[in-house]
């Protein structure tokens, strides 16, 4: 819902000599009204800025995880981090839609076309930061180009970096990735420390995915 905003209002008209007192009134009238504007958008945007997803989501389909990691029911693959984990949290609580490749789009297209329109639709992209999303320089180092890409060509789109699993030491890594890391804000996966929906980890990614006028989601909602 838009906010309610006022026309900032002009200077007092010079009928003759106007009083120190009056102009600073209406500097600070005028300086009220241009805050609301500013401010507006960020309530509005999220239903009015023609997108259909809050966030899309890009991550490795390949576990990173040794065989002993994956007998810890507190260590999950990126898979099963970005496909239920995150809808189970973002979405089901916190009332967040988000766009998954293998969830939400027809199969049968061409991979680069979908993904752009994707990202385009999306107001954040989340990137899952693990060894193989590194490792598969194709397709997942693509949707990172794009989602920087869209970052830069219009302010509405915003990336954010989850290290979900420790990363090579940053002189091999790639170019793209080396940059990304430097100006992207990143929030690091602690495993079980991590988990609960409380934690630093969840607080810090609503934090940077966009505003919403009803965050929480009451359990009604879903039954």
């Amino acid at each position: 819902m838009a906010v309610a905003t006022e026309e900032p209002q002009s200077f007092p008209a010079a009928a003759g000599v106007v009083s120190p007192s009056a102009i600073v009134e209406a500097a600070v009238r005028a300086a009220i009204a241009w805050a609301a504007i500013a401010e507006a958008p960020s309530v509005a945007v999220i239903q009015k800025d023609g997108k259909e997803f809050d966030a899309f989501v890009s991550y490795a389909n390949t576990s990173s995880l040794g065989e002993d990691d994956e007998s810890n029911s507190y260590i999950i693959t990126e898979e099963k981090f970005a496909l239920e984990l995150l809808p189970n949290v973002l979405e089901k609580q916190h009332g967040y839609k988000l766009c998954l490749f293998e969830r939400d789009i027809l199969p049968g297209g061409v991979y680069t076309e979908d993904v752009i329109s994707c990202i385009k639709r999306s107001r954040r992209v989340i990137i899952v930061l693990s060894p193989n999303y590194i490792a598969r320089n194709d397709s997942r180092i693509f949707e990172l180009q794009t989602g920087v890409s869209s970052m830069l060509d219009n302010y509405k789109t915003k990336v954010i970096l989850i290290k979900f699993h420790s990363l090579p030491d940053r002189v091999d890594l790639p170019e793209n990735v080396k940059k990304a890391i430097t100006v992207l804000p990143e929030i690091t996966w602690k495993g079980k420390k991590s988990f609960p929906p409380s934690s630093n980890f969840w607080k810090m990614l609503r934090y940077h995915m966009p505003v919403k006028k009803n965050n929480i989601v009451t359990s009604q909602s879903f039954n």
